[in-house]
């Protein structure tokens, strides 16, 4: 039953439905929610470079110890990528998302109690692999978003990783040299918490994927349920799709469904090489900076990096001194090359941004392969500028790969091109921790970059487009042919 003051409305599409209930109340908690779990993939994927700092005396750590205990928080996302998307893909985004999420929590905090080496490497696997999942919150927030301003939105989620870029330096900073690292652990799975518990209220199951499994009378309610619940007063009778998802709900979606289908394998092929590039060249450069702006206490050698006597802050643990302040004015070019794609992702469009973006950081990043020539100043400027055109860059591959697959495989696609970003991230660690110079991972880096600006040069942009592939539609009503009905509130 609706109330008496609704505005019903006989026959939408999904994608009319979610333009007439406009971005509301309820999606704001959802931003917030899947911001928590990028903030999460920034936290769990670069305190561990502090730890093994601190550890690597105490525990003994070698070169290759460093690496694979960093690399195997990335291997279990590259081994279960293909599993949770898959799992998505066939028997709903929500309960795979919140199995990921409480699972992330949970190996987070474990992390804490390690007592060795071997226990360490074990529980960051099993953090990686819970984190392979989380891109599935991305997929439903996706979905539930009006197509004006899902660009801006989609990429705003990305604000998450640049703040807990920033939460963990501040954590580390605060807890790490005094309470130690067990503490510091743990207070990096906080937002991990609370964006779980946030999942268990703030987001639903998404009608797209409904739709496409044939339960078509819960995608009505679904979405008429959501929009009770965001303020609006608009209320749907009938939903109706395209015939293509019915027809896409008749097979099982797979990792071959993606090369063996012509018009899946070309997006599929060119942003797994975007992915791929950017994994190794962010990461490499985000998990560096710590090494970059530390050193050891005993050693007369200037740190890692540029000189840094002039540092105005900095803690000393376990043998290693840390320039928390450096690493911070590094990070915050993240913000900015984010807000930067947050202005112009709809107006320059999602290849454009990312041709930008990745072009600059290519150079930025061919820059710091002369890093013995600068001060500490144009160091931290140089290193704010590759990784805030990479997080730029990247923010709108995101968006760009979710608009570039249709609702049968956009979940897997997405969780896939995710872990390949990670297989990129798990090289990084071993070329940072071993006996490569500098100036030849600075080139490995740039080459990626520039890979990434190759690829996403030949993929199809889909700004202005809804998540079938046809132009937006603003007012509900106003089609050129009647789709046929496939669902009726009950």
């Amino acid at each position: 039953m609706t109330k008496n003051d609704d505005r019903i409305v006989e026959s939408a599409t999904l994608d009319e439905a979610i333009d007439d209930i406009g971005f509301r109340r309820m999606h704001v908690l959802m931003f917030i929610t899947v911001g928590m779990f990028f903030a999460t993939d920034s936290i769990q994927s670069g305190c561990i470079s502090y730890v093994t700092e601190v550890l690597r005396k105490p525990w003994v750590l070698e070169a290759q110890d460093e690496s694979w205990i960093q690399g195997l928080v990335f291997a279990g996302q590259i081994i279960t990528a293909p599993l949770w998307g898959g799992l998505a893909d066939r028997y709903g985004r929500r309960p795979t998302f919140l199995a990921a999420s409480f699972t992330m929590a949970m190996a987070g905090t474990l992390t804490a109690v390690a007592q060795n080496k071997i226990q360490l490497m074990i529980l960051r696997f099993f953090m990686g692999a819970a984190m392979a999942g989380y891109p599935v919150g991305f997929t439903i927030f996706a979905e539930i978003l009006p197509t004006t301003n899902r660009g801006k939105i989609m990429l705003s989620t990305m604000f998450g990783f640049a703040a807990g870029s920033l939460y963990q330096t501040i954590m580390a900073m605060l807890s790490i040299c005094s309470i130690g690292w067990r503490a510091f652990v743990v207070l990096c799975t906080f937002p991990t918490w609370i964006g779980a518990f946030m999942s268990i209220f703030f987001l639903s199951e998404s009608a797209f994927w409904l739709v496409s499994v044939g339960r078509c009378d819960e995608a009505v309610r679904n979405i008429n349920l959501f929009s009770r619940r965001s303020g609006s007063t608009v209320q749907f009778r009938h939903i109706t799709t395209t015939p293509g998802v019915e027809k896409q709900a008749q097979g099982k979606a797979s990792t071959m469904t993606l090369l063996k289908e012509k018009e899946l394998r070309r997006p599929f092929i060119l942003m797994s090489l975007v992915w791929f590039g950017f994994g190794l060249a962010f990461y490499g450069l985000f998990l560096m900076t710590p090494h970059l702006f530390s050193k050891d206490q005993d050693d007369s050698m200037q740190p890692r990096g540029a000189e840094m006597a002039g540092s105005l802050s900095s803690s000393h643990c376990a043998g290693i001194t840390f320039q928390f302040q450096d690493i911070l004015r590094s990070n915050l070019g993240q913000s900015f090359g984010l807000l930067l794609s947050v202005c112009l992702v709809d107006r320059v469009g999602r290849r454009g941004m990312q041709q930008i973006l990745y072009l600059t950081a290519s150079i930025a990043v061919l820059c710091l392969s002369f890093k013995d020539c600068f001060g500490v100043s144009l160091l931290q400027g140089l290193i704010a500028i590759a990784i805030g055109a990479l997080m730029g860059a990247s923010c709108c591959t995101w968006p760009h790969t979710s608009e570039s697959f249709p609702t049968h495989v956009r979940a897997i696609a997405g969780t896939i091109c995710s872990g390949l970003s990670r297989a990129g991230a798990a090289i990084s660690t071993f070329a940072i921790a071993g006996n490569m110079s500098f100036g030849s991972i600075a080139a490995v880096l740039c080459a990626c970059c520039f890979v990434s600006f190759l690829a996403v040069s030949f993929t199809k942009e889909t700004a202005g487009l809804t998540l079938d592939g046809k132009e937006a539609t603003v007012t509900v009503g106003k089609r050129q042919q009647e789709p046929r009905t496939v669902a009726e509130a009950v």
